[in-house]
C-alpha cells in the first residue's frame, strides 16, 4: 500500500511540473491561448478507496490495542 501512496505522489508532482510548464509555454507565445490541458486521472478514485482502507486498518490496530490493553489492566487487578 505504500509503494501506492509513492507512486500516487510522484504522479501528482509530475503532473504539477507539467502543469507549470505547460504554463509558461502559453505565456511565451504571448497569444490568447487557454491551457486546453486537462487530465482526469482515474486513478485518484484508487487513491481515495486504499486511503479509506489504510484508517480503517489504523481504527483496527488502534482498537485491538485498546482491548489488550483493557484486559491486561484488569488481569493486573485481579
Amino acid at each position: 500500500m505504500a509503494a501506492c501512496f509513492e507512486i500516487f505522489s510522484t504522479w501528482d508532482d509530475e503532473y504539477d511540473k507539467l502543469q507549470g510548464l505547460l504554463r509558461d509555454i502559453v505565456k511565451k507565445k504571448k497569444e490568447d491561448m487557454k491551457l486546453a490541458w486537462k487530465v482526469n486521472p482515474t486513478h485518484k478514485r484508487l487513491q481515495a478507496r486504499l486511503d479509506q482502507m489504510r484508517k480503517f486498518v489504523l481504527v483496527v490496530v488502534a482498537a485491538i490495542f485498546l482491548l489488550h490493553f483493557v484486559m491486561f489492566s484488569l488481569m493486573v487487578q485481579r
